[in-house]
């Protein structure tokens, strides 16, 4: 125990160091003559103390920036709570917010890449991050923790599956060990080129199969932008035997039942297979970049190939598309879609010689 006389006013404070044998007394007396010197400088150590223990852990101020900011700003704020669920709050989660130290964020990035997961690793770095940003613009903290780390290299990704991958995808995906709406939503992944978030987050009231029509809505969309899906036949066919499954609103429920289906049950699916499969590695993103390579090469103007996968830089590329552009390219999207559809068939049919099944819709 140590008695000082706070400086600002001379009150008596007490500062209980520690019980004996936990502490040692070369640790009691090293951190007396810690706690002495801050009394020297005219701060009040106790106080200090006293504050720490008021403080929310990480995981509460991680929950408030969920709550308040996550779910308002970030479209993909479920990844958010997934990353603090299963690898995040189980390192740092029980620390005070003020004491995650640069060491401790180290050590769960170095966890993360050394079971062969450098991007995540990095992606958890940079919540962490925007969470201790989002804390100090808030005065709630004064420090960032992950601020100035060095993250894994990150290189362009350009892998595009050739012909022969895409039939022996084609083929093996019945077969393998995907669950029905999982394999379903890689199906539709590949024939419409939308993103996989998309995709799995779909709800039974954007689709229109009458019309053979998928809006969604500016705020499931990386760009912000509403956009107007013409869909094929085929691709009608899937969504209506994916919504025999639905719940709650969601094409694609999740197994637990709460939400949607996330984009990372996408990944799993597919680097479970990949020995199944016998193809390289590749992620349901590359898929939707094969989609687009593959309508180029069958003579698809780059505007549409744009246009289809709502990509928002088609529109900066001048000022008078992003300006006085107002045409929906809704006709020139549909000849896209179903020439790719047909393409597709092809590939597949030129291994299985099986035709694809397709109903017509009225």
């Amino acid at each position: 125990m140590i008695m000082y006389r706070r400086a600002s006013d001379g009150a008596k404070r007490r500062y209980r160091l520690g019980t004996y044998p936990a502490m040692s007394l070369e640790q009691a007396r090293k951190e007396a003559r810690a706690i002495v010197a801050k009394v020297d400088k005219g701060l009040d150590p106790s106080a200090e103390r006293d504050a720490i223990k008021a403080e929310s852990v990480f995981s509460d101020l991680a929950d408030d920036y969920v709550d308040r900011y996550a779910k308002k700003h970030r479209r993909s704020w479920q990844e958010d709570v997934r990353r603090l669920k299963t690898s995040i709050n189980p390192a740092i989660g029980s620390i005070r917010a003020s004491q995650v130290s640069e060491t401790e964020v180290i050590r769960l990035h170095d966890a993360v890449t050394d079971r062969g997961a450098p991007i995540e690793a990095n992606r958890q770095v940079a919540l962490i991050r925007r969470i201790y940003s989002w804390a100090i613009g808030r005065r709630l903290l004064s420090a960032n923790p992950a601020e100035k780390l060095e993250w894994n290299p990150e290189t362009s990704r350009d892998r595009v599956l050739d012909v022969a991958e895409l039939r022996r995808f084609w083929s093996s995906i019945d077969t393998a060990g995907i669950s029905p709406g999982t394999r379903l939503a890689l199906k539709l992944l590949l024939l419409t080129g939308q993103r996989a978030g998309e995709i799995t987050g779909c709800k039974v009231d954007e689709l229109d199969l009458k019309r053979m029509a998928w809006l969604i809505p500016g705020e499931r969309t990386k760009n912000g932008l509403a956009h107007s899906l013409p869909l094929s036949a085929w691709t009608c066919e899937l969504f209506t035997e994916a919504l025999e499954n639905s719940k709650d609103g969601f094409v694609f429920p999740s197994r637990t039942g709460e939400g949607p289906m996330t984009r990372r049950a996408l990944s799993r699916a597919v680097s479970r297979n990949l020995e199944i499969m016998e193809l390289a590695h590749f992620t349901p993103h590359d898929l939707r970049r094969t989609v687009a390579s593959q309508m180029a090469a069958a003579g698809i103007d780059r505007l549409v190939v744009g246009k289809v996968l709502n990509h928002a830089s088609i529109d900066r590329d001048s000022v008078t598309g992003l300006v006085y552009d107002r045409h929906g390219y809704e006709p020139e999207k549909r000849r896209a879609l179903e020439k790719w559809a047909d393409r597709l068939a092809e590939i597949v049919d030129s291994e299985t010689g099986d035709t694809p099944k397709v109903v017509q819709l009225r």
